[in-house]
């Protein structure tokens, strides 16, 4: 065959599988991320000027500690897509919503408590910032440690806890934000039971947290893992994917599904939150946390607050529908300083679905080699199916 045809077939092949790269990906991204725009479901009074968060859970970047029985290629791959995944969904997120502040909430990497030497674990922290990049006058906290961060409790090992916060930053602290206190809580290392040095921090933070300055805003508690319930009695409501509403109760080998109940206890009577926001499980629940006698009859920060665990927002997450959690906060302070009823609304907002553009393009891609082979017959079928599929991954990873 002549030269011309076959770059008059690789020329349209370009611009048929860019089309279908944007359509299949951005395009959808930009349609779904839509959807969760404050204006479709916050309801402030006319001129109110509310804080706008975004709540991360559980990126859990792939490494070599993901899927050990894989292949390295296989890896290769599903690292490349779960990165462009998360990166694309962040900055499509943060031009679509403008927020004014974003949290996550631990589990920033899969093998953290894994790597021993540090040149690994910096290079996986420079691969987190490249995904999860800076912007300008947005409050970005990324204190909050993981189990898969740091260990869990008794198997939390302290200098993995201590390069953690080298690098990200203190946790156990709060930051003032929309005239509202957002407490973070090492509830991992507070479950710690033979190592002080590991357990003093977070329990001195709670201990004096009741004189601080967060205590006279409504409070926002972030905890990697959840705090304990009973799941018979505290369901999680229909928008859970697994386990028929019920959360498991479970521990192993550097996890607890749960934070101990003496410890949840502890943690909500010092902070007295109206709501709680935790990670670790990867899938959605929403429950309430009694703090007295009154229960949800009474006032919620004082008598019961709402405890939201937040998809995983990977496509590696085990679940089919990732999400973020999304929070509007109003505070209008009187001029005696006295705080606003129902100052919090949150809402969640789903991403798009991980694997709809894997599987259009694993059609385009078949499509396209037996469209190749029908045009070309055997002739050097070999090097052109080489050639379609480096251009496809070229344009897949770089668009």
């Amino acid at each position: 065959m002549t030269t011309a045809p076959v770059l008059k077939f690789y020329l349209g092949l370009v611009t048929i599988w860019w089309f279908l790269i944007y359509a299949g990906d951005t395009w959808s991204a930009y349609r779904t991320i839509k959807k969760c725009s404050w204006k479709n479901w916050e309801k402030w009074p006319a001129h109110s000027t509310p804080h706008h968060s975004l709540v991360y859970a559980d990126p859990q970047l792939v490494d070599d500690y993901s899927y050990p029985e894989r292949l390295q290629l296989i890896n290769y791959f599903t690292k490349k897509l779960s990165d462009h995944y998360l990166h694309r969904n962040y900055m499509m997120v943060n031009e679509l919503l403008r927020p004014d502040s974003i949290f996550f909430l631990g589990d920033l990497f899969d093998g953290g408590r894994e790597h021993d030497g540090d040149d690994v674990w910096f290079k996986e922290y420079k691969r987190f910032n490249r995904i999860f990049p800076k912007f300008p006058n947005v409050r970005i906290n990324m204190a909050l440690p993981g189990n898969h961060d740091i260990g869990f409790g008794n198997e939390v090992h302290l200098d993995k806890l201590m390069r953690f916060r080298t690098f990200f930053g203190d946790v156990n602290t709060f930051d003032l934000l929309g005239n509202h206190s957002f407490i973070l809580i090492d509830s991992i290392s507070l479950s710690s039971q033979s190592q002080p040095v590991v357990t003093n921090d977070p329990r001195w933070f709670l201990d004096n947290l009741t004189d601080s300055l967060a205590m006279q805003y409504p409070r926002i508690l972030f905890t990697h893992v959840p705090l304990f319930r009973d799941p018979a009695e505290q369901t999680c409501g229909p928008l859970r994917e697994h386990n028929k509403q019920l959360f498991p109760i479970q521990k192993g080998y550097q996890y607890q599904t749960v934070i101990d109940p003496e410890l949840s206890n502890f943690i909500l009577a010092k902070s007295k939150p109206s709501l709680v926001l935790s990670g670790d499980d990867h899938d959605y629940c929403h429950i309430q946390h009694e703090l007295t006698d009154l229960g949800t009859k009474g006032t919620v920060g004082e008598d019961y607050c709402d405890e939201i665990t937040v998809k995983a927002c990977s496509m590696t997450g085990g679940i089919s529908k990732p999400a973020i959690q999304l929070l509007s906060l109003y505070n209008n302070l009187d001029n005696n300083h006295k705080q606003s009823s129902n100052t919090i609304q949150q809402q969640i907002c789903f991403l798009p679905s991980p694997f709809g553009a894997v599987k259009l393009l694993g059609f385009a891609y078949v499509a396209t080699l037996l469209l190749a082979l029908r045009k070309f017959k055997t002739e050097k079928i070999h090097l052109h199916a080489i050639a379609i599929s480096t251009i496809i991954i070229i344009l897949i990873f770089n668009h």
